[in-house]
């Protein structure tokens, strides 16, 4: 296994050994177990850090710094000298549980990486925001990726979390019928996202009323626009 090594706010992790800073306790092709003292940890000092080392490839993509900064996006430097854009994830009471890395070359795997490992499932990416959005009815709307989110927040809808892939564990069915009474599924669309649909409604089947919308070719959240919203939605959406 290549030798990976990183700073994350100011303290240099390796792979092996201890520089009487932090270790990586292991590395699994996706992410990182952090410790430092012996404790597992990921520094929530480390987010402010981050932001300095942010690039325009977000801003880009048609994102605003504005929403680019309520989400908390940085960067940093991997040891293959890749420039990967880093996502705070937080549990539903706001907690850092670990950030996300987006490289920005390319699409290539690992296109993430979690630089403190967490199991999947463990939480809802925007839950800690959706929460206080669900409305009277108490309505979520459930999507695959974290630019999904924020194109929908972008434009206002605010009751909106992330599964932040195509299926949901246990825990995250849990997580969403604690908050919401009815559940509004759009994941992407393409085929691994018709089908995660499907097996997303099966789990939530009896649990809370679902609708699942099944979007066309080249559709995805992300390149919504207004009159997406209103078409789709129609009212389940929550203002500031």
């Amino acid at each position: 296994m290549p030798r990976l090594n990183f700073v994350v706010c100011g303290i240099e992790f390796f792979q092996e050994g201890l520089n009487g800073l932090g270790r990586v306790l292991s590395f699994d092709g996706n992410g990182f177990d952090l410790c430092r003292d012996g404790v597992n940890f990921f520094p929530e000092e480390a987010v402010d850090r981050l932001k300095a080392e942010r690039t325009s490839y977000f801003v880009d993509r048609g994102f605003s710094p504005e929403i680019l900064n309520f989400y908390e996006i940085g960067g940093m430097t991997d040891s293959h000298n890749t420039h990967r854009e880093t996502i705070p994830i937080r549990d539903e009471d706001g907690r850092l549980i670990t950030v996300s890395a987006r490289r920005t070359d390319s699409d290539k795997d690992p296109k993430y990486l979690l630089l403190k490992n967490i199991a999947k499932g463990t939480t809802l990416y925007n839950l800690h925001v959706a929460k206080h959005y669900v409305g009277e009815d108490r309505t979520l709307i459930l999507v695959e990726g974290f630019v999904d989110v924020w194109a929908l927040v972008s434009l206002g809808v605010y009751n909106v979390v992330a599964a932040m892939g195509v299926d949901i564990t246990p825990n995250q069915a849990r997580l969403l019928c604690k908050y919401a009474e009815n559940i509004t599924i759009m994941l992407d669309a393409d085929e691994a996202g018709r089908e995660g649909t499907k097996r997303v409604v099966r789990l939530l089947d009896r649990r809370a009323a679902v609708t699942a919308i099944f979007l066309p070719d080249g559709k995805d959240p992300k390149y919504f626009t207004d009159s997406d919203v209103k078409n789709y939605f129609k009212g389940n959406i929550y203002y500031e």
